[in-house]
């Protein structure tokens, strides 16, 4: 049986959804998010730093159940002891 060519002029193709990811992380406007589950708090502090640290002004901290305490200790831990300046914009309960 004969082997098969490929054609080698044509482009490999990309993942599919990669392009809205190029395309996301060249604007400002990425939102990151740290979602909170069930580790010490001080690896969520962690995560939120890195997040500051790499240049986003804006972090998002996500919590469902009784993950919500593990949050607002997360960011209670950020205020008071790492990020003086931080400021929280928006606190929403969903149901």
């Amino acid at each position: 049986m004969p082997a098969t060519k490929r054609k080698k002029d044509a482009a490999p193709k990309e993942k599919p959804g990669e392009e809205e990811l190029k395309a996301a992380a060249s604007t400002d406007a990425v939102e990151k998010a740290v979602f909170i589950g069930k580790k010490p708090v001080m690896s969520y502090v962690v995560a939120c730093l890195t997040h500051l640290n790499t240049g986003s002004n804006k972090v998002t901290v996500k919590a469902r159940g009784r993950a919500i305490w593990r949050a607002v200790d997360t960011v209670e831990v950020l205020r008071r002891s790492f990020a003086k300046d931080l400021g929280i914009q928006n606190i929403t309960l969903c149901t």
